[in-house]
């Protein structure tokens, strides 16, 4: 399979995965779990691909350790916003 034959949702994670830049890194995470979060809404109401949500659940928590690893507030900062 070929980028450009990539799910949107995988696209995205990918370029988060591999962003180097701390400025650009947390938008990047953002966008990619949007749209794996939008996936699996999909995938709840029309599928029953298993396989899929299995690996859409990993890149979820792939991104939650980077964004631990490089943002240790993060959780705290999304309270913030959030008016928690």
């Amino acid at each position: 399979m070929t980028d450009n034959e990539l799910p949107q949702w995988q696209k995205l994670y990918q370029k988060a995965i591999l962003e180097r830049d701390p400025e650009v890194l947390p938008e990047a995470i953002a966008r990619a779990e949007s749209a794996i979060h939008a996936r699996l809404n999909r995938l709840s109401k029309h599928a029953k691909d298993e396989t899929e949500r299995q690996t859409l659940t990993e890149a979820l928590s792939a991104l939650r350790v980077l964004k631990e690893q490089h943002f240790p507030d993060w959780n705290r900062r999304s309270a913030k916003r959030r008016g928690a």
